[in-house]
């Protein structure tokens, strides 16, 4: 059956499309949401509150060390991408996964992806959910926020599922233009991409870099997946600036989600910061009005009879006399000049303080008997392990989701490097034909090891008990040290390596008669070498 023929999208489709979801957004309050995360943990606490008096008020940030503790949880295991054929496979497939194995390390390497996840998760932690999308065959990706996507629907949880995608971004006026210039677009309609005032009603956008002579403008990336293909085109509020495209044999959007908890019945998330913000907010309020009370209570105040103190402008000055006028009717000085003395402060305040911090980060599981400090020197790596695996368990499901995503990407690669190596691809392994690349498809395995410090000291741990019972040598064991390891396995190496030219240089200056035997020591060898 022929895919029906449809006309490209005009500008005006898009915008009105892009206007639902923004629509949408407000209704659940996703730019607030995401802009107010993004403030208050990065310090920023103030600047929305009713009554806040100055700029230079106190805060007390537990949010972002919550975040960057369970950032780190997720995203300091390593990852390791496996395909493998779906079935019983032809040497055809398994050339083809061997292949796309060899070329998954090296891209994971070199596009970094382990830094490029960690702030995939980190950004997930913060405002719910977090996108890669990957724009070019080289397989480099950009990773957007929560408020930068918008879904064709929003009750549909599998991004690939989608009907279509739109990704927003800010760009100079300048720059659009150029881009429609290379696309052919004719003047008239080049002069017609101007700046707007759409920001998504967020702050963070009022204070835009502005370019020399150009403002932004908003500009559309729109998606969509039909008849076996991806359709693509890029668009301003007025133009299509990039004319639709298609790329054949692309069967899953280039873009990959990671979200941190699911809201149910939705696409997106909510990250750990949303629900503990009144309590931050309270915390620094209380610590506020601490402190404020600290200033009016807890010093000594002096008091004087106006008239009677001949410099009351010294009083504060440290060392300097007062000066009391006497005209015969001052009998003590106290009567004249004294100090008020501070009034006890209520322990109440501190220990509601102290209460509300605890309770926020021991129900976010972030508290000081999870994050608290362990003395490796006082317990076993394997113990230290076990008690670190423990308190983790309540980021199980954020784990899961983070091997998903790494297999969505994976998906992703085999997908745009199936279609755009046209002339089959090249590894360390050797060529994969675009024929072995076409006729598999492959199943994805994403293996993950524990890259905290706690594991590796386990694991050396373990190494140097197995040593020290003689059950390897010294050899195996600076083998089997991993590379990342606490132990120096590469000054280890060094020294095998020194004392291995040694021995060779001894055996090398050995004289003739050295190694001599006679004929009755070459008969009993020979006779010993045949009882073993």
């Amino acid at each position: 059956m022929e895919m029906q023929e449809r006309e490209p999208l005009t500008s005006a489709e898009i915008w009105q499309k892009y206007q639902r979801g923004v629509e949408w957004h407000q209704k659940k309050s996703i730019f607030t949401r995401a802009d107010r995360c993004h403030r208050f943990y990065e310090g920023d606490q103030w600047s929305d509150s009713e009554g806040s008096i100055g700029t230079d008020l106190p805060t007390y940030n537990f949010l972002a060390p919550t975040v960057d503790y369970k950032t780190a949880m997720i995203a300091q295991n390593s990852m390791t991408i496996n395909y493998s054929p779906s079935a019983a496979g032809s040497q055809e497939e398994l050339a083809a996964c061997r292949g796309m194995n060899a070329f998954a390390r090296k891209t994971w390497e070199k596009q970094k992806m382990d830094t490029v996840l960690w702030e995939a998760v980190k950004e997930a932690c913060i405002a719910g959910d977090a996108f890669l999308y990957f724009y070019d065959d080289r397989l480099r990706c950009q990773l957007l926020g929560t408020d930068k996507v918008f879904l064709g629907d929003e009750q549909q949880a599998d991004v690939q599922k989608q009907p279509y995608i739109i990704v927003y971004e800010r760009r100079l006026v300048d720059d659009v233009r150029e881009d429609a210039r290379k696309n052919g677009l004719d003047e008239l309609e080049v002069m017609d991409i101007v700046s707007d005032s759409e920001q998504q009603q967020t702050a963070r956008y009022k204070d835009e870099v502005k370019g020399r002579d150009s403002e932004k403008c908003s500009c559309l990336l729109y998606m969509t997946l039909r008849g076996g293909a991806l359709e693509f085109c890029r668009s301003t509020r007025t133009v299509v600036y990039q004319p639709e495209q298609r790329v054949d044999g692309l069967n899953r959007y280039p873009v990959a989600q990671y979200t941190w908890k699911r809201q149910s019945g939705m696409a997106r998330g909510n990250g750990e910061i949303w629900w503990m913000i009144p309590n931050q907010i309270e915390l620094n309020k209380n610590l506020l009005r601490r402190l404020e009370s600290i200033k009016c209570t807890a010093f000594p105040k002096p008091v004087y009879v106006d008239g009677l103190v001949a410099n009351p402008e010294n009083l504060s000055t440290v060392g300097t006399p007062v000066k009391v006028k006497d005209g015969g009717t001052v009998q003590r000085v106290q009567d004249v000049f004294t100090y008020l003395q501070p009034a006890g402060i209520s322990g109440d305040a501190k220990a509601m303080q102290d209460e509300l911090l605890e309770n926020t980060r021991n129900l976010a599981n972030a508290g000081d008997s999870v994050m608290g400090n362990i003395n490796p020197e006082q317990a076993s790596g394997t113990a230290i392990v076990a008690v670190k695996d423990a308190q983790a368990v309540p980021l199980n499901q954020q784990k899961d989701a983070a091997r998903q995503f790494a297999e969505d990407i994976a998906l992703i690669w085999y997908d745009m490097t199936r279609v755009y190596s046209t002339e089959g691809l090249k590894t360390d392994d050797g060529l994969v034909t675009p024929e072995e690349l076409e006729a598999t498809e492959p199943e994805v395995r994403v293996d993950v090891s524990d890259g905290n410090p706690y594991s590796r000291y386990a694991r050396d741990q373990a190494l140097q008990a197995a040593l020290t019972a003689g059950y390897i040598t010294f050899e195996e064991f600076v083998q089997s040290l991993d590379e990342d390891s606490a132990a120096p396995k590469q000054k280890f190496a060094e020294i095998l390596k020194q004392r291995k030219a040694q021995q060779t240089e001894a055996a090398g200056q050995e004289g003739p008669g050295d190694g001599e035997q006679t004929a009755g020591e070459e008969q009993g060898a020979e006779v010993q070498n045949g009882m073993l």
